[in-house]
C-alpha cells in the first residue's frame, strides 16, 4: 500500500524461455541465496524477498564488468532494488546486491544507471493524492515530480530544472553526459537534460502521450 492509495501485489522476476514460453523464476526462487555483496545505500538493511513488486528496470554492466539490474520497486517499501545477474541462458541467476529508499512521499517509475555506480530514477508523482487528481494537474502542465539521481555516498536528491508534468521513462546516452526523460501532459513531450546540471538541452513535444 502506497500511503493508502494505492495497492501493490507481489510478483517477482523472471527469465522467458523463447523456445518453450516457459518462465523461469530468477527472484525470489528457491536455492538462489547468494553472499551479500552490498551496492545501494547503507540504511538499506534488508532484502526484499517475495514482497517484490516491480516496475521500471534497467541492465546494464557497471565499471568492472559485472552485470546490474536496477529495479523500481512499490512492494513493502518504495525503493530501487539492486541485483546482480549471474551465469547464462538456463543457469541465470539473479543476486540482491541493496536497495536505496525513496524519499518520503515519493512514488518512482522508472530508473537508468549512471558510469560510476549511481542512477536517475523518475518521481512520477505523489502518492498521497490519487493518480486521477494529478493526472489532471498534468495536463493543465502542473508539475508533479522531478528526476532524482542517486549516487553511492551522496543518497538520493532531486536534479535541479527537473520538475515535470508526470515524468516517466528514462534514459541515459552512451556517453553520460546528458539524459532522456518522456514527460505526460497535455501533449506528450521528450526532454533531453544535461548531466549532472539538470540543463534542459531540448524538447520535443510531438512525443506520444500514452507511455
Amino acid at each position: 500500500v502506497a500511503e493508502g492509495r494505492m495497492h501493490w501485489l507481489p510478483s517477482g522476476l523472471a527469465r522467458l524461455e523463447l523456445g518453450t514460453r516457459q518462465p523461469q523464476p530468477l527472484y525470489p526462487a528457491p536455492g538462489s541465496a547468494h553472499p551479500v555483496d552490498h551496492w545501494g545505500d547503507a540504511d538499506c538493511k534488508g532484502e526484499i524477498g517475495a514482497a517484490l513488486s516491480q516496475h521500471g528496470m534497467q541492465l546494464s554492466r557497471r565499471a568492472d564488468g559485472r552485470w546490474q539490474l536496477l529495479v523500481v520497486n512499490h512492494g513493502g517499501r518504495e525503493s530501487v532494488e539492486i541485483f546482480e545477474l549471474l551465469g547464462r541462458g538456463a543457469r541465470a541467476s539473479l543476486a540482491w546486491r541493496g536497495c536505496v529508499l525513496a524519499p518520503p512521499h515519493a512514488f518512482l517509475n522508472d530508473v537508468a544507471a549512471l558510469a560510476d555506480g549511481g542512477f536517475v530514477v523518475t518521481q512520477y508523482m505523489d502518492p498521497r493524492r490519487t493518480m486521477a487528481e494529478q493526472h489532471a494537474d498534468a495536463e493543465k502542465g502542473a508539475n508533479t515530480g522531478v528526476v532524482l539521481r542517486w549516487r553511492p555516498g551522496h543518497g538520493l536528491t532531486p536534479v535541479p530544472g527537473t520538475e515535470a508534468p508526470l515524468p516517466n521513462g528514462i534514459q541515459v546516452a552512451r556517453d553520460g553526459r546528458s539524459m532522456f526523460v518522456s514527460v505526460r501532459g497535455e501533449h506528450g513531450e521528450l526532454r533531453k537534460y544535461a548531466l549532472p546540471s539538470g540543463r534542459l538541452l531540448s524538447l520535443e513535444s510531438s512525443f506520444a502521450n500514452n507511455l
